[in-house]
């Protein structure tokens, strides 16, 4: 047998992988120890059905939540809190089972039990409960009596009447927090349970009652008669009036008083007692939950008396020893938030300062300690292949040496390498990277509350482009406005960053050496030898040019990157970071259209005549199927056009040449997809595009379309598009005449307006309403034969521009000041005719909202008010 052939740095990989293989024994060993599991504990195992002694009623002991989507094929999403509840109910009753009846679809539901997605992280641990069932229930959406009902609030309580009706048992609302077994409740002898609140109503967050009681087939019944849009009328009004009524009847109704189930309220004084922390108080002593310590009988009384009376309790603190649950009501108040509470997490609840910590603390303790003996699972494996890979490097090394940049070279995206000595000399090399995406799971926190994604948004992929020289100045206004709204995302630049924890990825480090080296990089490798001078310093006031060079190899490497970063997306969508999308608008049209269709969409231009190609700072949008069938089926796609990027113009049109030698071209405006173009503000298709919101042209066709993006915008146009949106409802769709009324309308002026150009000139004017420039032509002719167009007149007169305007009567937009040295130059608009367009467009009557003009004329009147004629 050969020696083996070790070197010292060989020798090293083989001690490492040794001493890995051995610290995991070592682990497993310890571990094994340990035999009880989070989904194993006599906690959370299924127990049979308790018998019930046949003489009285016994309530069965099975738990029902009801999670209801705002958009049923939305993600089933849950949070710590929504964990804490039902694992207290798991740990405390020991039930037979737990359904969670909900509308979500069966995909997303599975997604949410298998995902390793950390927005998934509570979903995955709470549908993954061995007790824990998974119930379609299709919630109402009007009341027997004909009235909608409008909240999902309204609606679980209709499904949480039917389901506790036909099945019996405990529900338990989400922010119901179990303290300890319910089993005397349940067998107290009483077919229904319900417990009082603070208004000496009956809470309907948490209840109990045996399979078909009177009382729950009353409730169910009566709610659709008595509901009328209110909030509590059919729900806590109706069960209060039931249980108050059927108490009479022996054995139906156990009413509880307050502290039994809701000690605490909704008011906002309860609220801050419950949740706000005490940084100053002493954590006590507590150990995890033990569900099956000896029952306490009369003969512990004494002793219970006695120790209560020398506990030291904080001051503050509530003492939760009558209460089967805590019904953790939360103040809502944006406005003014709660002190000392900024959410529910485990550090929260650990560190055991608020009265809510220490009520739950037991249990969640009781879940941080079954967690790591689930380690077992995950070591076993690791041990074992650990062991197996150092005896198969060991055999292996024997007879073959491993030629490492071989394998480097076949990695598909790996193409700029260089040997060891020239690296360690390389600034390219000497910065880190992020090459990663950044996916947060419950938004962002923006104006001080957490926001949510728009409904779809869960399936598309944005890539933002930018710059390094432009980063800061347009990149951090999204943080607040873009971001919020969808979960995955990522942002791509020229050189790495980090902007609020969110990582730049430097898209070009990965490209090949000739194009590395050309001199359309130049501006690439001075920005990575500055960084590696000084991390910190900022580009943009480096004033280093050539940043447009970089932009056009940007594109196809991004979208790669995009692909591998989410390679199940329905869309891909890419933008430039001086555009803002709306959001529910997008969603809304690409819900309208087959993801599995190859769709490559957006403001369509063209490079040439046989290369039409998508305007990409306006947006682009790229079905699932059509980035699966080329970057999915050929990775080395990131880095194949970098030779012919270099003679071409722009980075948008270098990627239509990936897709149409593919077979794929631009979907154009056509019967299939009407209205693709409009929908993109700054493209060059038409004249219908402009960029930013005010100088948005608005005609008779696109009054009341959908309008979707905007482009060459300013942070503050940016933040004053996302006010806007603000105004709707998402699921209104927001036109062409929304925007006219909210950037333009407002600032039309009456009469002539001075030094303010309103873009009048997006057309030509026809030469046959002026005979001077009919002349003038004629004679440019005889002096320019071979020229095929004379020049646009110049536009002489103001009468000579208002003739003209008035031969057009489709295009309105506001313009911008505009001074041209000592050239006058004046604008108007014919209001009378852009409100004839409103009234003929179907979806905006002039009669609904001021007048045109009437910003000005208000204006007018208050200075006449404030510097009245002289008599």
């Amino acid at each position: 047998m050969r020696p083996l052939p070790l070197n010292f740095k060989t020798g090293k990989i083989v001690i490492a992988i040794v001493a890995f293989g051995l610290l995991s024994l070592f682990v497993t060993v310890s571990f094994s120890y340990i035999n009880t599991d989070l989904l194993s504990s006599p906690a959370t195992r299924t127990q049979p059905p308790r018998p019930s002694d046949g003489q009285r009623p016994t309530i069965p002991n099975i738990v029902h939540y009801v999670q209801l989507m705002s958009d049923p094929q939305g993600k089933i999403r849950f949070q710590l809190k929504h964990f804490i509840s039902i694992y207290s109910a798991s740990l405390y009753f020991s039930p037979d089972v737990i359904y969670v009846h909900t509308d979500a679809t069966d995909y997303e539901v599975e997604r949410a039990k298998t995902s390793d997605d950390a927005s998934y992280k509570w979903s995955r641990l709470i549908l993954n409960l061995p007790q824990v069932v998974v119930h379609y229930v299709t919630a109402p959406d009007y009341a027997d009596n004909g009235e909608k009902i409008r909240n999902l609030e309204n609606k679980s309580d209709f499904v949480r009447a039917k389901v506790v009706y036909e099945l019996g048992g405990i529900y338990l609302d989400w922010d119901v927090h179990p303290l300890r077994d319910f089993k005397p409740l349940r067998e107290a002898g009483f077919a229904n349970v319900v417990g009082l609140q603070k208004d000496d109503l009956a809470n309907s967050g948490c209840f109990m009652a045996i399979k078909e009681s009177e009382m729950m087939r009353l409730w169910f019944e009566y709610e659709h008669i008595v509901y009328d849009g209110g909030w509590i009328t059919h729900a806590v009004i109706l069960l209060t009036d039931l249980s108050r009524t059927l108490a009479a009847i022996p054995h139906e109704v156990l009413i509880l008083e307050r502290y039994a189930l809701a000690p605490s309220s909704w008011e906002r004084e309860d609220a801050q007692s419950l949740f706000g922390s005490h940084y100053n108080g002493w954590a006590p002593h507590l150990g995890a939950a033990d569900p099956h310590r000896p029952v306490l009988t009369t003969a512990d009384a004494e002793a219970l008396w006695k120790a209560a009376r020398v506990s030291s309790r904080e001051e503050w603190e509530k003492n939760y020893s009558s209460s089967y649950a805590l019904h953790a009501f939360k103040n809502i108040d944006l406005d003014n938030p709660l002190q000392d509470f900024d959410g529910i997490t485990l550090q929260y609840v650990l560190s055991r300062q608020s009265n809510f910590a220490r009520a739950v603390y037991p249990a969640v303790q009781h879940a941080v300690e079954a967690v790591p003996r689930k380690l077992v699972a995950v070591f076993v494996p690791i041990s074992i292949v650990g062991l197996i890979g150092t005896i198969v490097y060991l055999w292996a090394s024997s007879f073959r040496s491993v030629d490492i940049q071989n394998i480097k070279n076949s990695l598909p995206y790996v193409t700029y390498d260089k040997p060891a000595c020239e690296e360690s000399q390389s600034s390219a090399h000497a910065v880190e990277t992020f090459n990663s995406t950044y996916t947060h799971g419950h938004g962002i926190y923006a104006n001080g509350y957490e926001t949510s994604y728009v409904p779809g948004t869960e399936d598309v992929f944005l890539m933002i482009k930018t710059g390094a020289s432009v980063l800061w100045q347009r990149f951090p206004i999204h943080l607040g406005t873009t971001l919020p709204q969808l979960p995955h995302f990522a942002v791509y630049s020229d050189a790495p960053d980090m902007v609020a924890g969110i990582p730049v990825i430097d898209i070009l480090n990965q490209t090949g050496t000739s194009t590395m080296e050309s001199k359309q990089y130049k501006t690439y490798r001075q920005q990575q030898a500055l960084l590696s001078e000084h991390a910190n310093i900022e580009l943009w006031e480096a004033g280093i040019q050539g940043a447009w060079d970089l932009d056009k190899f940007k594109n196809v490497p991004m979208v790669a990157h995009g692909y591998r970063s989410f390679p199940t997306a329905k869309w891909y969508i890419f933008m430039d970071a001086d555009t803002y999308i709306l959001w529910p608008n997008m969603m809304r049209w690409l819900s309208s259209i087959n993801h599995d269709d190859l769709l490559y969409m957006g403001s369509v231009t063209h490079e040439s005549a046989q290369l039409p190609f998508v305007h990409g700072g306006s947006g682009v949008v790229m079905s699932g199927a059509l980035v699966r069938s080329t970057f999915g089926k050929e990775p080395e796609l990131g880095n194949a056009y970098e030779t012919y990027a270099q003679h071409r113009c722009c980075g948008d049109a270098v990627l239509a040449r990936v897709f149409k030698d593919r077979g794929v071209k631009a979907v154009v405006s056509r019967d299939n997809y009407p209205y693709v173009s409009w929908r993109f503000q700054g493209g060059f298709c038409c004249e219908d595009q402009a960029d930013v919101p005010a100088n948005v042209r608005h005609n008779k066709e696109n009054w009341c379309r959908e309008i979707t993006t905007f482009h060459h915008l300013t942070p503050h146009d940016i933040s004053q598009l996302y006010e806007f949106e603000q105004k709707f409802p998402r699921e209104q769709p927001i036109l062409f005449k929304d925007v006219y009324h909210e950037f333009v309308m407002p600032y039309l002026k009456d009469g002539r307006r001075d030094n303010w150009d309103n873009f009048a000139d997006i057309r030509e004017y026809p030469q046959s309403l002026n005979p001077k420039q009919i002349e003038r032509d004629e004679e440019w002719r005889k002096q320019h034969p071979q020229a095929s167009k004379p020049p646009i007149p110049d536009y002489d007169s103001y009468e000579n521009c208002s003739r003209l305007c008035r031969e057009w009567d489709d295009c309105v937009q506001l313009g911008k000041k505009h001074l041209d040295d000592d050239k006058p130059f004046s604008s108007f608009w014919f209001l009378d005719r852009i409100r004839e367009i409103r009234n003929k467009s179907g979806c905006d009557p002039v009669d609904a909202v001021p007048e045109e003009g009437e910003f000005f004329r208000e204006q007018a009147e208050e200075a006449s008010k404030k510097n009245p004629p002289a008599a």
